[in-house]
């Protein structure tokens, strides 16, 4: 796995930012076992019956207002498409204490945020309340630092797949990126890394992923730290702003262009 040193050490910024959309339940699905009803957050639709959806994966400090400002830029360049973003820490998020130090920030993920053990029944249940209560039938994700990990994963999920068809994932200064993340990887993926992240993640796009894949792209923010785009994102910084509007148009326009 690989975490970069701005990812824990960097605290989230103060935003008070005021969300535009609307808060909603999750039911539990899951057969065998049921899990805990959660919340989510759905920015605001332009249509009544959208049949795509944006399922977004905020960073590790939560719901955090700059992943509903995200989230709400997000939907109003896409339009017609619905963009969720369940709370997969169920009100939680990585005590701030505990920056500085890579182990128990590691040991933290790995109680609350491993995708086997916690977050793929999230997902599940919310890809199942689309496809029942939205009529959903296509999916896209969106993730930003460790959410995009969980993103990557989601999408190559089987139990996903067989619910919904996905049609991509973007994902914003990934952390724990991997090569097996990207190799045969059946829909097309945005990487936006910035200054922080490996420089193995052009070479993966370029092996597994520009031929395969060929709506894939790869744009690094070189003057920018990890996690601009989400929690720890100064968008009062008029540079930081901008970069940020920049890397959610590309993703907007990537979700378009790839039918989503």
């Amino acid at each position: 796995m690989s975490l970069t040193t701005a990812c824990c050490n960097l605290p989230p910024v103060t935003s008070s930012y005021t969300k535009q959309g609307q808060e909603i339940t999750i039911p539990s699905n899951n057969v065998p076992t049921p899990t805990t009803p959660f919340h989510a957050y759905v920015a605001p639709l332009s249509v009544p019956t959208p049949h795509s959806a944006v399922i977004f994966i905020y960073d590790i400090f939560g719901f955090h207002p700059n992943a509903f400002q995200a989230a709400d830029r997000i939907a109003n360049l896409t339009k017609e498409t619905l963009v969720i973003v369940p709370d997969y820490f169920l009100g939680k998020s990585m005590p701030e204490e505990l920056l500085g130090d890579m182990s128990k920030l590691v040991a933290w993920i790995g109680e609350n945020g491993d995708y086997k053990k916690i977050i793929r029944a999230r997902i599940v249940d919310t890809v199942k309340y689309l496809k029942e209560q939205k009529s959903v039938k296509k999916v896209a994700f969106v993730g930003f630092c460790w959410g995009a990990k969980m993103a990557i994963l989601a999408a190559r999920d089987e139990e996903v797949n067989s619910l919904v068809e996905v049609k991509g994932v973007a994902q914003c200064h990934p952390s724990f990126p991997a090569e097996d993340d990207y190799k045969g990887a059946h829909f097309p993926v945005a990487i936006l890394p910035s200054k922080d992240e490996t420089d193995q993640l052009e070479s993966w796009y370029n092996t597994h992923l520009k031929a395969s894949q060929p709506k894939s792209l790869h744009r690094r923010f070189n003057d920018q730290s990890h996690g601009f785009c989400a929690a720890r994102g100064d968008w009062s910084d008029p540079k930081v702003a901008e970069a940020a509007s920049e890397a959610f148009k590309i993703v907007a326009t990537f979700f378009n262009e790839i039918d989503l």
